[in-house]
């Protein structure tokens, strides 16, 4: 009902309480895919990274496909590093990645970049070799 309720108020482009009701709705059911979708969009639209960051992490904490984890781990990096500039921060979530994945390409390769422009080469080497 509150997602039909936000796309009703984002018809008649009240744009603030359709973001509202979208985070009720994740807030009652942190899976609700739709809210999520449609709050993802809005976030994405006026380029809020910190915002989708924070929806990312809550997001991760309402799912268990280990599939869309990894996915929204690697946004989610991808995000803190480019745009945020949170670059320990994206090391982390890779490093997460590679706790259940160890050799997951996509978060080796990305970790080994933010290693090497830090400067951190042996560490660099170690995962491009893994």
């Amino acid at each position: 009902a509150l997602v039909h309720a936000a796309a009703a108020a984002e018809t008649i482009g009240d744009r603030d309480r359709a973001e509202d009701w979208l985070r009720r709705a994740l807030e009652a059911d942190g899976a609700n895919a739709d809210a999520f979708a449609a709050l993802r969009a809005m976030l994405e639209e006026r380029q809020d990274a910190p915002g989708l960051v924070d929806l990312l992490a809550a997001r991760l904490r309402a799912i268990r496909d280990p599939a869309e984890v990894t996915a929204l781990r690697l946004e989610r990096a991808t995000l803190m590093a480019a745009r945020l500039g949170d670059r320990d921060g994206a090391k982390a979530e890779l490093r997460s990645i590679l706790l259940d994945q160890p050799q997951h390409l996509g978060a080796l390769s990305r970790l080994a970049a933010l290693e090497l422009d830090d400067g951190a080469h042996a560490v660099a080497a170690e995962l491009y070799i893994r």
